[in-house]
């Protein structure tokens, strides 16, 4: 079994008390294990030197005290010869960790110590207990830290050449003297300090115009023209190019090819009369104009394009990305053109401004009567659409819909009422729990209708007749909740589906005018769609589940589903009758029997005479 060796730093602290007595004390030690690959001697205590830097810098870091110099000693001089010299004449991985220690800690703070004088030693050859806490030098290190100095270096100790030299980089020179022609371009103006290509370009032709009239005896006065602006625009698309493309110009100035490399040779490129290089195309037999033809070549990223791109986007009226390429594109060849478009139109502040869109309000939590397992419409919300236009005795007169809708099944109820008045709305919840059965609790809105309804809520039962019904309700009521005054979206998971109801409506009757009885058949059939409606994903496999629909929890199928014929289909009513409900229960009785039973006119039996 291969054997690590380990490498360590120790660190100790130097105060001066009262007394003007130097004390030192342990505060810290890294120990590391020697990486698989085996490396020499003096690469392993390079790594010591090096975490006992970071230790040192980290602790400078960490310790709340003022911390007035920083000594590093180390016991091998080959790595303090490393560490006093230069990083780049050393090999890869001398130079990276020497560049490190030498930007954590002031190389003329290293010193040489003896090798039976350091105490990161004995941690590498493996401690006990007892002889570790016994040991003078891991507690208080080598006596000259007490003396606040550098031990001076041991001339016994002589530095290994080879191991040096080993170490060294071998680096060849090849000297290329390129004599070109190409005059260098330096910009006037710092383009990072303005925002504006109008004014950089004003700007230019005023110190061209001042340099010009220097050099001439015809002075030239009065507001800038055209002319001038555009030799502006061409010293800055000159200064561009220069710096983006200055080996291309120099070549295409030589009259020989680009480079393979080139990221302009495929545009073919040439220089037009003013020096400017311009992308040769296949234009040259079109009416356009020359630049048309052959627009101005800038690279991809450049202050001067971008400055370009604001200007033009401002020009179109804030237009969009293809309406600012195809403006450029008239006198511009821009490498990546579109990419650098869209970066500038991003950063637009007044285009910002128009998209921004608002921040998304965080949704909050289900309340718990809409998660928790229920039967169906046990919690249910209730609200009125409308009005519809309905035909009484020829007249047309208003009528609304009372939607009650279960808040866990999402299962809905479509009543069809004359009015609003708390009176009509009595009537729809006695038709409602007469159907679907009672509700523990009802949520509605504030509207004037459901708060009189509240108060008349005990008056509802008084009316029921049912002496089963009266002992099954007797010990049950309804708990009424309004949603907050103003708040509409709480009630959103009714209101959702009076959209739903509408929607149906609108494309399904238009402007037709209907008869009562025709809306109520109308709704019925609306109401049954929705109940079909599914609550799940629909699958593309057909080995998958059909979806759940609310109509599996009110009938255990789709309402508007496919069915047997009744002639084929077995049904049993009340099998196991049980508890309350034996007075209701019937005989066990095959469908297709009954219906035999009716058709030659005889009693079923007189068990189910007396029952119904």
């Amino acid at each position: 079994m291969k054997q690590t060796v380990p490498y360590s730093a120790v660190a100790y602290l130097q105060c001066e008390g009262k007394d003007r007595e130097p004390t030192v004390t342990l505060v810290a030690s890294k120990s590391r294990v020697a990486p698989l690959k085996k490396l020499t001697l003096p690469r392993l205590k390079l790594m010591g030197a090096l975490i006992g830097a970071r230790l040192g810098r980290n602790l400078i870091n960490l310790l709340n005290m003022e911390i007035h110099q920083l000594h590093m000693w180390s016991d091998s001089m080959i790595v303090l010869n490393w560490i006093r010299s230069s990083a780049h004449k050393w090999k890869q991985f001398v130079a990276n960790r020497v560049t490190e220690i030498q930007s954590l800690t002031d190389p003329a703070f290293w010193s040489h110590c003896k090798g039976k004088e350091n105490p990161a030693d004995p941690p590498t050859h493996g401690q006990t207990v007892v002889n570790l806490s016994l040991s003078r030098l891991w507690w208080k290190g080598p006596a000259f830290l007490i003396s606040c100095g550098q031990e001076e270096e041991s001339n016994d100790e002589t530095v290994d050449e080879n191991a040096v030299e080993e170490e060294l980089k071998v680096s060849e020179h090849l000297t290329v003297q390129l004599t070109t022609e190409c005059e260098t371009v330096e910009p006037v103006l710092d383009l990072q300090r303005y925002s504006k290509l109008k004014t950089i370009l004003r700007i230019t032709a005023w110190i061209q115009r001042f340099a010009g009239n220097t050099r001439s005896t015809t002075k030239r006065h009065g507001e800038l023209t055209a002319e001038e602006i555009l030799q502006a625009e061409k010293y800055w698309i000159r200064v561009t190019q220069h710096q983006s493309f200055i080996e291309d110009v120099t070549l295409l100035k030589a009259g020989k090819m680009l480079n393979k490399d080139s990221k302009i040779r495929e545009l073919r490129p040439f220089l037009d009369e003013s020096g400017l290089m311009c992308v040769e195309g296949r234009l040259q037999q079109s009416d356009f104009s020359f630049h048309q033809q052959h627009p101005w070549i800038l690279p991809a990223k450049s202050r001067f394009g971008e400055l370009l791109v604001q200007h033009t986007h401002q020009n179109l009226m804030h237009a969009g990305v293809r309406d600012a390429l195809v403006q450029l594109r008239d006198t511009y060849w821009i490498l990546r053109g579109r990419q650098l478009v869209k970066g500038v139109l991003s950063r637009c502040c007044v285009c910002r401004r128009f998209k921004a869109k608002p921040v998304q309000q965080v949704t909050a939590p289900l309340p718990r009567d809409r998660i928790t397992e229920s039967p169906p419409f046990e919690v249910t919300g209730v609200d009125f659409a409308g009005p519809l236009y309905v035909k009484v005795s020829g007249a047309l007169t208003k009528a609304y819909i009372a939607l009650f809708t279960c808040a866990v099944t999402r299962a809905v109820h479509l009543e069809l009422v004359s009015s609003q008045s708390t009176e009509h709305f009595l009537l729809a919840i006695k038709r409602f729990i007469a159907r679907r059965g009672l509700c523990k609790v009802i949520y509605s809105d504030n509207a004037k209708t459901f708060k009189r309804a509240e108060q008349d809520s005990k008056q509802l039962w008084e009316s029921i007749k049912y002496t089963h019904l009266l002992e099954y309700f007797s010990d049950r009521g309804i708990s009424w909740r309004f949603i907050a005054e103003r708040a509409a979206w709480w009630g959103g998971f009714w209101e959702r589906l009076v959209q739903s109801v509408k929607t149906c409506l609108k494309k399904v009757l238009g402007r037709a005018s209907l008869s009562f009885e025709e809306m109520t058949t109308i709704l019925t059939e609306v109401e049954a769609t929705l109940n079909s409606r599914p609550l799940t994903f629909v699958n593309n496999d057909l080995d998958e589940p059909q979806p759940l629909t609310p109509a599996h929890f009110l009938v255990g199928k789709r309402v508007n589903s496919a069915t047997q014929a009744a002639s084929s289909c077995k049904w049993n009513h009340n099998p196991e009758p049980r508890g309350d409900d034996q007075e209701m229960a019937l005989p066990a009785v095959p469908h297709d029997k009954m219906l035999e039973q009716m058709a030659e006119g005889l009693s079923v039996g007189p068990e189910v005479s007396s029952s119904l």
